[in-house]
Parts: C-alpha cells; structure tokens; sequence
C-alpha cells in the first residue's frame, strides 16, 4: 500500500469533505463518518478523538479479533444503539463493527455516504469485497481517480442473525486497484 501513499493524499481533500457532508443514518453509520471516515487521512487525529469519546483501549486478544489479527488498536465505546468497536490497524485499515444495529438504516445509511464520491472521483460498486449469502450481506464501494490504481475502498458487511457477535461491520481502507479504472 505503501506504494501509493502520494495518491492517497490526492485523495484526502474531497474524500474529507464528503466526509463532512455525509448525513448521519444511524449511530453506527455516524460513528462509522466521524471516526473512520473523517479521520482516514489523518489517522493520529482518530486516535485524539477516541481518547475525547473516553473510548477504552481493548487489549491483547480482544483486540486481535476486531484487528483481524493485525497490528493495531481497538477501541469500545457505547452510544444509545449500544456497545461499538472502532479498530485501526497498523496498515491504515479502518472498521467500525456493532454489536446490533437495526439492518435496513444501516444499508441505507452506509449506500448514502459511500455511492456517491466527490468529484472527480468516482464510486465503483464492488461484488468481490466480501462474504454475502444466507444471514451475511456484503456491499462495496471503491472511489477513485479515472485511471488511477489507488482507491479508497469503503466495505459493509451485516448479519441478520440476531445472535451474531457482530450484526454490523463497515471498513475503510486504500488498496491498489487493477489498471484501468472506469
């Protein structure tokens, strides 16, 4: 990923002002805009504004589930939809998962914020970023530059199994794009 940091940070001015324009569906959906989202270009700014939330730092082996076994930090916090995790790992990869959510805002919520990138990005379905089929439903949305390799990659993922340990999970993180973009 490193290999294109450059392109990532001509991505950060109007990835930052969707950011801000981004109307709040949910709780999770607006944890998801100003954690992740508002702060993916400035990643020491989300971890400042953890430490304002008095977000806890969960440790060791918690942590590794939420990080994917990554390097990272994890954070829990509760808001009135109930208990959120904000992990950031070491590669810039950035999620945000609930405990319960209520499904259809949070599609909704999650379709409103990341369909539309600001131009002169655009924003690219995607059926290969995760899991979908039986209780799991995966959408994608990748924005970038025309013909550019970097894009900000912008992934949800729910289960409708109400004994799920995580029932919603949305993540941000820069990957390299096959050439030849649309």
């Amino acid at each position: 990923m490193r290999t294109f940091l450059p392109a990532a940070l001509a991505l950060a001015l109007p990835f930052q002002a969707a950011a801000a324009q981004a109307p709040p569906a949910t709780d999770f959906i607006d944890l998801f805009a100003t954690t992740c989202v508002a702060h993916f270009h400035a990643q020491d700014r989300l971890r400042e504004a953890m430490s304002a939330r008095g977000a806890s730092v969960i440790k060791e082996q918690p942590a590794s589930f939420f990080l994917g076994g990554q390097p990272g930090t994890a954070w829990t916090l509760r808001t009135a939809a109930g208990r959120h995790v904000v992990a950031l790992r070491e590669d810039g990869v950035c999620a945000v998962s609930a405990q319960r959510a209520d499904l259809e805002q949070v599609h909704a919520g999650f379709t409103a914020l990341a369909a539309t990138a600001p131009a002169p990005m655009v924003a690219s379905p995607r059926d290969d970023a995760g899991p979908s089929g039986g209780a799991l439903r995966t959408v994608a949305y990748a924005w970038h530059r025309p013909g550019e390799r970097a894009a900000l990659l912008f992934t949800l993922t729910t289960s409708s199994e109400t004994s799920a340990t995580i029932q919603a999970m949305a993540s941000l993180a820069l990957v390299d794009e096959p050439a030849g973009n649309p």
